[in-house]
């Protein structure tokens, strides 16, 4: 599916390391702890799309600490709205 000009792109999952550091770039004011940093990639899988839609949740909550946060999206496993921002635009569904 292509929204607004968009195109695919195929990208490997990212290592440990790689995903750490993108969540450092896209939650450059999030404070956060490194072991929830690592949890997270771990969560995703390193997968690019995954940490760029769940470092949008965080940066939406600035406040929520990312333990916290990530206990939600535990709780979300089985719900079809885990990636989802509550917009269309941003809702992983809506661009697979």
């Amino acid at each position: 599916m292509v929204r607004n000009g968009a195109r695919r792109l195929t990208l490997p999952p990212l290592g440990p390391e790689q995903a750490v550091a993108l969540l450092h770039a896209l939650l450059p004011g999030y404070r956060t702890a490194p072991d929830s940093l690592r949890e997270l990639a771990a969560f995703c899988g390193g997968l690019p799309l995954a940490l760029r839609v769940l470092a949008e949740r965080a940066a939406l909550r600035p406040r929520t600490a990312l333990a916290r946060l990530m206990a939600e999206i535990r709780g979300e496993c089985e719900s079809s709205h885990l990636f989802g921002l509550g917009e269309d635009s941003t809702d992983l569904a809506a661009v697979m």
